[in-house]
């Protein structure tokens, strides 16, 4: 019940524009050129973006507070997959601030045991 008063919480606090870079429909764009080796410019901005949130995440954490659990030899490339596909199975939700929908998926794809 916590875990989801937090990500609502999360979700509709980020949901203007001006409050996040992207949002999930253009993240799932990049994500898709890096995914498929297109368009570099936009593939990095996917990496940068995804990569960034993770280390962003790790940074400020508490040791007593782990929304998620990556391990940690994870690669770049599984990220990005995991956050692409989170993107590609709630369409309904891409107009969110593409850095929530990054922490809701890597919640769910990383929970904490």
């Amino acid at each position: 019940m916590k875990y989801l008063l937090t990500v609502f919480i999360l979700l509709n606090s980020i949901q203007t524009r001006a409050a996040s870079f992207y949002n999930g429909s253009e993240l799932l764009e990049y994500c898709e050129h890096y995914l498929n080796k297109t368009d570099v410019g936009l593939a990095n901005a996917c990496y940068g973006y995804v990569a960034g949130h993770h280390d962003a995440e790790k940074l400020f954490s508490f040791e007593s507070i782990n929304y998620y659990c990556i391990p940690k030899n994870i690669s770049s490339q599984e990220l990005i997959t995991v956050a692409a596909e989170y993107l590609r199975t709630h369409p309904k939700d891409l107009h969110y601030s593409a850095t929530a929908l990054i922490f809701v998926a890597f919640t769910e794809a990383y929970p904490c045991n």
